[in-house]
């Protein structure tokens, strides 16, 4: 299994109330109160050793028995498995007995989860509760036509759904026609040279091997603010996760101080040394078609906490005069520009 990150975003009042606790190798949130526990159990479980991960799981539950709330991904087909007695329940929760899905394939994995939640007294709320009452598809891929009729069925009723514009263009983005470009037509060894070139150009003149330092406003230099790096995470667009590890920005944005304080020490340490750690040289491109030779693509980001400290730099220097302005789409051409006037 690989590593999680786990964030809780509360109000004050209810933060004392949840806490991160480690049993074994799990991490799990254990929500603690006068009248009761429980532990919110993350999982996701995927690929060739999912039956070994499932038992792992399932031998955690039965040697630390307790009241969990699983949620996560853990990749299995159930279709409408699990009926739940009226009895086990008592009139407590509204939610209906018998589950809808409209996936009805049940495979061996999902024979095996819905054993394991009928033994440890877990009730899958998919297809009984409000939210995903009828049992939505959680995946579509390569869908043949039937599917692709249900998917344009479940896509009409969220239309007819919808009560805002943001949800209204959320799903006409769905339905967008887009004429993906088959990974056939450019080798794998085509995108490597390409990005390589890109990214990597080869260094044409000699290497430095000392230079003297050449300081002429120490206010450039000096290390990344608190406020720097807030600045650069609050401008970061929701729904973003760039990095291998896919973290969302949202989970730095809502972060502690003291996180906070922690990655901004690790920025200025990289800044002060010039040691990236290796995981910053390695990275998710995805190849956008723009215009012109369809086997050129081209990916690349905008700096970031360095391009906030020039923005900064230059608006209280006045160093850009009343007639000169930029926008968004100039960000490439404006970040040269300031090099050029420091």
């Amino acid at each position: 299994m690989k590593g999680s990150l786990f964030g809780i975003k509360l109000k004050s009042a209810f933060s004392s109330l949840f806490d991160f606790v480690t049993i074994e190798q799990f991490t799990l949130i254990s929500c603690q109160s006068k009248s009761y526990k429980f532990y919110f159990f993350p999982l996701y479980i995927k690929g060739e050793n999912w039956e070994a991960e499932f038992e792992i799981i399932d031998n955690f539950l039965n040697r630390y028995p307790s009241t969990y709330i699983l949620l996560g991904d853990i990749n299995v087909r159930i279709g409408n498995r699990q009926v739940i007695p009226i009895e086990s329940i008592g009139g407590k929760f509204k939610f209906n007995l018998e589950r809808e899905s409209n996936d009805l394939i049940v495979n061996k994995r999902g024979v095996k989860f819905t054993d394991c939640c009928d033994e440890h007294n877990l009730i899958i709320l998919n297809g009984r509760t409000p939210g995903d009452i009828e049992g939505e598809f959680t995946f579509i891929g390569a869908p043949g036509r039937s599917k692709k009729l249900e998917y344009y069925r479940q896509l009409y009723n969220k239309f007819k759904e919808a009560k805002d514009p943001k949800d209204f263009w959320n799903i006409v983005k769905q339905l967008k026609c887009v004429n993906f470009i088959g990974a056939n037509t450019i080798s794998s060894e085509e995108w490597v040279t390409h990005f390589r070139n890109l990214l990597n150009p080869p260094l044409m003149a000699a290497k430095i091997s000392y230079v003297s330092q050449y300081i002429t406003d120490s206010e450039l230099d000096e290390p990344f603010s608190l406020s720097e790096l807030v600045s650069v995470i609050n401008k970061a667009k929701d729904g973003k996760a760039p990095g291998l590890d896919r973290i969302p920005y949202e989970f730095f944005k809502n972060s502690t101080n003291n996180f906070l304080s922690n990655l901004l020490n690790l920025f200025n340490f990289i800044y002060d040394t010039a040691n990236d750690p290796d995981s910053f040289t390695k990275s998710i491109i995805f190849p956008l078609y723009k215009k012109g030779d369809r086997a050129l693509v081209s990916n690349y980001r905008g700096i970031g906490l360095l391009l906030q400290r020039l923005n900064n730099w230059v608006e209280e220097h006045k160093v850009l005069n009343e007639y000169r302005s930029v926008s968004e789409a100039d960000i490439l051409v404006f970040t040269i520009f300031l090099l050029y006037l420091i």
